[in-house]
């Protein structure tokens, strides 16, 4: 059983996010924090970093989306309970355009799932789609996870109405 199971909302993920991302990539007053929490009790001690932590990921995708001219973006960080933290974009893009920021978010941040959500065409095929899918997690070293019978393109038809 690892140290961090008894832990809420993907906090077991908080260490193991501090050696992908490289102790230079994250703020002292975070990673120390986050080294700790194995030995803290639930309350303000392990919320107050995971809730710094959030912030931080929300402002570094923000930072690497702000160079992109004209484009439109929401960043939200959300808990999930099977993957831990997960960063949430949403772009004014096509999908292609979407998928490339994809490859680039999960690249900085790797460990750390990132999904982005376009509102323009989708236009990339299936097979593209699923290539997309395929190096995303590839270079964010995340393992997929999805049920037998899991078809990706699928849900990606169903999510986005047609």
């Amino acid at each position: 059983m690892s140290t961090y199971e008894h832990l809420p909302l993907g906090v077991e993920h908080l260490s193991s996010l501090l050696d992908l991302l490289g102790p230079k990539d994250v703020p002292d007053r975070i990673a120390g924090a986050v080294t700790s929490v194995g030995s803290t009790t639930l309350g303000a001690p392990i919320l107050q970093p995971i809730a710094e932590l959030e912030l931080w990921l929300r402002e570094g995708i923000s930072r690497e989306l702000e160079g992109r001219a004209g484009l439109r973006y929401w960043v939200d960080v959300v808990r999930d309970p099977d993957w831990g933290l997960v960063c949430v974009v949403k772009v004014e893009a096509n999908a292609r355009e979407a998928l490339e920021l994809n490859l680039r978010l999960q690249e900085r941040f790797p460990g750390i799932p990132v999904v982005v959500r376009w509102t323009g065409a989708t236009d990339v095929s299936e097979e593209e789609l699923e290539d997309y899918l395929v190096e995303i997690v590839t270079r964010g070293g995340l393992r997929a996870r999805a049920p037998p019978g899991f078809d990706a393109v699928e849900a990606v038809r169903e999510v986005r109405g047609g």
